[in-house]
């Protein structure tokens, strides 16, 4: 169910998306079929919606394959996920060992998922007795979004790319780990050895763990691109080096390796590809399901809620071929033009009643909320339209006179980012041209009380009769500043935190349907008809990718130990709760110019300890995106026994950050 507001009221309307039409042409008299059978509330009567995808959803689930027979991984709190030292068959003692390397981040699967250095010997992964192994991950944090959109944060794209440097982590817990670690810029020694002495090793230890890590920037020459992947591939040289670097680290008995990527695109398809290594996250044709268009039709089809809005089922006469863009993105339609997307919208309000106060209209690529506008039509939704001789329209014509209307307010829309236009300037391009390399969607805005934006993270292990599996990571309530993501907390609130996970694991069990791998979250919005009534829950998008809150909870897993139980909440090994508060975003111009070395070195001597990393305890704070300290930002995730303890370490670190920008780094000391 859906609350929609007219005028000062609410009123609930069944959802107008899943609508089932009764035949595929487009002739005007067939567009009531279309849009199904209004009642006289301006419901609609339908049955399980017919997605353009769907058939080849449904025909491989009927085939067998066992693709489509994905296992969502629940654990119990109490389950024991460390005994190795009992005597175990090898099956076993990969699974076992699996779950006490690290848990399901990017090297999770990397036996299942790598295709092998030396094709002639595999080993899975795990060390047993007497065998040396070596297991190399291959991180490229390349930031493959769309780059007219990247230059709308007004920061540099590639400072993203340490975000990634969670997988550091990973060398402080394994020794037959090693990692191969890409970046546009070279990383501060410092960052570095933060990360790597971050429980509080001895220098020897230090030096072991530095040994198991290659640092390597790919030589640009002429291009002047910001994809990191792309950088990669537009140099013979960088790709030589990559490939050295893996054989250097692959020269032990057995190997296996994976590629890390921020996102799947094309680039990361082609160095894969190259490199005759698979990579760990979803690849280039399968981002569809991460667009905004993608999102709804994998909503509908999983019965999980979402707005109305178009396009809809009987719009596809308003899909059209973008003009540019991706590999992937040029094998679907979508709505580029404005006249389709008045008409996808004129056609909610007057065959299915749908009068909200506000539309939210996203560009099918956006990110952060940044390609997001908000569209006001109700001056448009209570026009009495009428013909030459007084007499109401008919339906159709009101859908063409409405959507003249509709057009002429693109203009009026109010976008999230503030460098946005519809027509743009010099600087940026406007929205109506990234529409037409993109397309978009429009969405009736969803409004009640108490309003939430909760998500959950979840990663899909690979093809294959045991390791198919679509895993829960962590759910969060996400802290926005108006649609634009800045940080989030962990675990989500108990009040629908099943809810949530649940609607999660049908979409990745439909992902692994298409044979989608690795990393995805799915942000959700939740909500009462009145305060304190009971919640309502509704898809609002799906990110095919890694994302804000997989580098808190990836350095909470591996540096805790443990994963997320039945309830939804992290637990280590012991059974200990952990859980976190983080943010991408504490900005203070004030630290405009800060080096990073500068801050880590008054950070380690800070007198307040309890904000430090303690290994003991498995609490305190990390921190990233230190070279955003250039301009002013930085993030960092507090991790606590509680969300109460979470909560006040990070007002804590907050005001000593306050203190910084106040007094200088002597402060500090």
């Amino acid at each position: 169910m859906k609350f929609h507001l007219t005028g000062d009221s609410a009123r609930v309307l069944s959802s107008a998306t899943n609508t089932k039409p009764e035949h595929s042409s487009h002739s005007k008299e067939s567009k009531m079929h279309a849009y199904g059978n209004l009642d006289q509330n301006g419901s609609t009567q339908s049955s399980k919606p017919f997605l353009r995808w769907e058939s080849s959803i449904a025909s491989s689930i009927a085939s067998g394959d066992n693709r489509t027979k994905p296992k969502t991984i629940r654990r119990s709190c109490s389950e024991d996920i460390r005994n190795t030292d009992r005597e175990l068959d090898s099956d076993y003692a990969v699974e076992a060992i699996r779950a006490d390397y690290v848990p399901h981040i990017a090297s999770e699967a990397v036996d299942a998922q790598c295709f092998d250095i030396d094709i002639n010997h595999h080993l899975p992964f795990v060390n047993l007795p007497g065998v040396k192994s070596s297991n190399i991950i291959v991180v490229i944090p390349s930031i493959d979004l769309d780059s007219a959109e990247l230059k709308r944060m007004g920061v540099i794209p590639e400072f993203y790319e340490e975000r990634q440097l969670y997988h550091l982590f990973l060398l402080t817990q394994n020794p037959s780990i090693h990692i191969i670690f890409v970046s546009s810029n070279a990383v501060d020694p410092e960052t570095i050895k933060y990360y790597l002495t971050i429980d509080g090793c001895n220098e020897e230890t230090y030096n072991q763990r530095l040994s198991r890590l290659i640092l390597l920037n790919p030589e640009c020459g002429e291009h002047g691109c910001s994809s990191l992947a792309l950088k990669i591939l537009q140099s013979d040289a960088s790709m030589q080096r990559l490939e050295d670097a893996i054989y250097e680290f692959s020269s032990v008995e057995k190997s296996c390796c994976g590629l890390s990527f921020f996102c799947g695109s094309d680039a990361s398809d082609a160095i894969s590809k190259q490199l005759k290594i698979r990579c760990l996250e979803a690849k280039g044709e399968h981002l569809y399901f991460g667009s905004k268009q993608g999102s709804r039709e994998l909503f509908n089809f999983c019965d999980v809620p979402c707005s109305s809005g178009t396009p809809d089922f009987g719009d596809d006469d308003l899909l059209s071929f973008p003009k540019s863009g991706d590999s992937w993105s040029l094998n679907h339609r979508f709505i580029c033009k404005p006249r389709d997307l008045a008409m996808g919208i004129a056609r909610q309000i007057v065959y299915k009643n749908v009068r909200p106060r506000r539309w939210m209209v996203k560009l099918n690529q956006g990110f952060s909320g940044k390609g997001n506008a908000s569209l006001s039509l109700e001056t448009v939704q209570s026009k009495n339209y009428v013909d030459e001789h007084g007499k109401p329209l008919t339906k159709d014509a009101l859908v063409e006179a409405t959507a003249k209307d509709i057009e002429k307010e693109f203009v009026n829309m109010k976008f999230e980012c503030t460098k946005y236009s519809w027509n743009g300037d010099e600087t940026h391009a406007g929205f109506v041209d990234q529409m037409a390399r993109l397309g978009a969607i429009a969405e009736a805005f969803i409004e009640g009380y108490d309003i939430a934006s909760p998500s959950v993270q979840l990663i899909i292990e690979p093809e294959g009769s045991e390791n198919n599996r679509v895993i829960i990571l962590s759910t969060h309530e996400q802290v926005l500043d108006g649609q634009v993501y800045v940080g989030c907390i962990n675990p989500a609130s108990e009040s629908y935190r099943s809810r949530i996970t649940e609607y999660a694991e049908k979409i990745g069990e439909a992902l692994a349907c298409q044979g989608v791998v690795g990393h995805f979250s799915v942000d959700f919005l939740a909500c009462t008809p009145h305060h304190g009534g009971e919640w309502s829950i509704f898809g609002l998008e799906i990110n095919l990718r890694q994302g804000g809150t997989t580098h808190p909870y990836s350095a909470m897993a591996v540096l805790c130990r443990g994963h997320a139980c039945n309830d939804g909440v992290f637990r280590t090994e012991e059974g200990m709760k952990k859980c976190y508060q983080a943010t991408d975003n504490h900005i203070d111009h004030r630290l405009d110019g800060l080096q990073s070395s500068e801050f880590l070195k008054a950070f380690l001597s800070c007198p307040n300890k309890r904000v430090q990393w303690n290994d003991n305890t498995k609490t305190g704070t990390i921190f990233h995106l230190l070279p955003f300290l250039k301009v002013g930002k930085i993030g960092f995730t507090c991790i606590a026994n509680n969300e109460i303890e979470a909560k006040e370490m990070f007002q804590e670190v907050t005001s000593m950050m306050n203190m910084i920008a106040e007094g200088g780094i002597s402060t500090m000391k």
